[in-house]
């Protein structure tokens, strides 16, 4: 990828079509950053080199000591970014805690300053230190309105809970959606000032000369605009959290990290259910998930993707309980049918199949196991006391309350761990029942292989119900000549990674008219 004619961002993919090396050459300056991976295609590390001819390859590194000092390290080309290993470490010698920001080649300064951060009553972040930020809120929790130094914006909200307008110093503009996609900005005269025109991703923004067309990096963000012709317009690069280096004030672009909307009022990126801040990187709000016991990273309610966003994003400012409850319920009332739930389960789970898996599961015994006059819910909460007083939560995976009482079944794939322990755990504490046996469930499509080598095929899941509070889920594919072939759970994540990755976050390629790409 070239920009400008004088930077170029060259890539470099393993077998799996992982990302490796990402190498941003500027004249006689490259900066290339290394990526690693586990055998289950998780990064464990990230670290980047840089070379330049003032410097001859030295870089600067930046971290704050176990005993909250300010220390630097220099060392020979190779300077390590976010949490990893150094190519010459052993896994025991792991990396300091680096800060955000990295300046190399030059003298290393930091400047610590101390933050006056106050909440209000629904522990929103309320205020911060050298200029000061007023939030109000409504009664649901929306931000309605922020006031920083001579900067006034004031929002309203749909009845979906999306942003319906923002009044930034007496300037409206007017949010239209699709679904969840912003694809229209109508100002207060209404004229429309932004267009935006979607594929799996932003294909481009604007109309004539001012259209500019969106390539993103690996983990989908904004990695460069360029004009119709597929010169280069605007390069951007970003710290794992999001922070924007070398911002330009006078950028009209609003969708970067993350493919998401920026408010250059605030700083903050818009998420939908919530507004996030990459110079912290946390959200401003607390999220109305609390959490699970047994995941206790969940258990902050502030934290951004788990302190995880280089595998991870969060396109609805939700814990995965919320957006799971969501696709059931528009599944359930027919708004998305049974291919589409299966497939936007499994897109937003991209970082973790297993765990998309885990969902669809959960969406199609939902579905099955309910009846008039009866409520099902998804991830249903027990909280119980125990001997020393202390709560403790639960999470069953489906649970159906009639007028009968309530019943319960665990999900698991197959050969997968014996679900008896929980359920006896769960008939305890949260005096359920066990939910009776069901007919099976099949041809849940999870997505479509073209595979060049042999015949087309198509993956499904299914799911029986083996005894009373059980359902278990399996894989297998048809191919084209009606052949089906029973595949394990690894298998079909493999498959999921190898086929949805590369689609998802299709590598950035400069073109003159790009053409939006089917949704796998």
């Amino acid at each position: 990828m070239t920009a400008d004619g004088v930077s170029s961002t060259a890539y470099v993919y393993d077998g799996n079509n992982r990302l490796t090396e990402e190498t941003k050459t500027v004249g006689q300056s490259s900066e290339t950053t290394h990526y690693s991976y586990d055998n289950n295609g998780n990064t464990i590390c990230k670290y980047t080199e840089t070379i330049s001819p003032a410097t001859e390859g030295q870089t600067t590194e930046a971290y704050i000591s176990a005993a909250g000092a300010a220390e630097e390290i220099t060392s020979a080309g190779t300077d390590y970014i976010g949490t990893g290993f150094p190519e010459t470490a052993s896994p025991e010698t792991p990396l300091p805690e680096t800060v955000p920001e990295i300046t190399t080649g030059q003298a290393l300064s930091l400047e610590a300053q101390t933050a006056d951060t106050g909440t209000d009553e629904s522990s929103n972040e309320v205020n911060n230190d050298n200029s000061v930020t007023i939030n109000e809120y409504n009664g649901l929790n929306q931000l309605v309105k922020t006031v920083t130094g001579d900067i006034t914006a004031e929002y309203t909200y749909d009845g979906n809970g999306l942003r319906a307008s923002k009044t930034v110093n007496g300037v409206t503009t007017n949010h239209i959606w699709d679904g969840d996609q912003m694809v229209l900005e109508i100002d207060g005269a209404g004229n429309v000032s932004n267009k935006y025109v979607r594929g799996i991703n932003l294909i481009y923004a604007g109309e004539g000369a001012n259209r500019r067309y969106f390539l993103y990096n690996g983990h989908g963000d904004t990695a460069q605009l360029t004009s119709t012709t597929g010169s280069s317009i605007k390069v951007y690069e970003y710290d794992a959290f999001g922070v924007e280096k070398n911002i330009d004030p006078e950028d009209t672009n609003l969708f970067r990290y993350c493919g998401e909307y920026f408010d250059k009022e605030t700083g903050t990126i818009y998420l939908r259910a919530r507004y996030y801040d990459p110079t912290i990187g946390r959200f401003i709000t607390e999220d109305s998930y609390w959490g699970k016991d047994s995941d206790p990273l969940s258990l902050n309610l502030y934290t951004y993707c788990e302190n995880n966003p280089i595998d991870y994003i969060d396109p609805s400012g939700h814990m995965p309980v919320k957006m799971l409850r969501n696709y059931f319920n528009l599944y359930r009332t027919g708004k998305i049918n049974r291919d589409s739930v299966a497939k936007q389960i499994l897109l937003m789970n991209i970082g973790n199949p297993y765990v998309g898996f885990h969902e669809i599961a959960q969406i199609f015994v939902g579905d099955k196991v309910a009846a008039k006059k009866s409520e099902v819910t998804l991830e249903y909460s027990i909280k119980a006391i125990n001997d020393k007083g202390k709560t403790i939560k639960y999470e069953a995976d489906v649970v159906k309350t009639s007028q009968f009482g309530k019943y319960v079944w665990e999900i698991k794939p197959l050969n997968g761990k014996d679900p008896k322990e929980q359920l006896e755990l769960y008939k305890e504490k949260g005096d359920l029942a066990l939910g009776p046996t069901y007919s099976d469930i099949s041809g849940i499509k999870i997505l479509s292989v073209n595979n060049i080598f042999s015949n087309d095929y198509t993956l499904y899941m299914g799911i029986n119900f083996p005894e009373k509070g059980v359902a278990t889920y399996y894989f297998y594919s048809v191919d084209e000549d009606g052949k089906t072939k029973e595949l394990s759970t690894a298998a079909a994540k493999r498959i999921c990674e190898d086929i949805l990755f590369p689609m998802f976050y299709p590598i950035p390629m400069p073109m003159p008219m790009p053409l939006p790409v089917p949704v796998p």
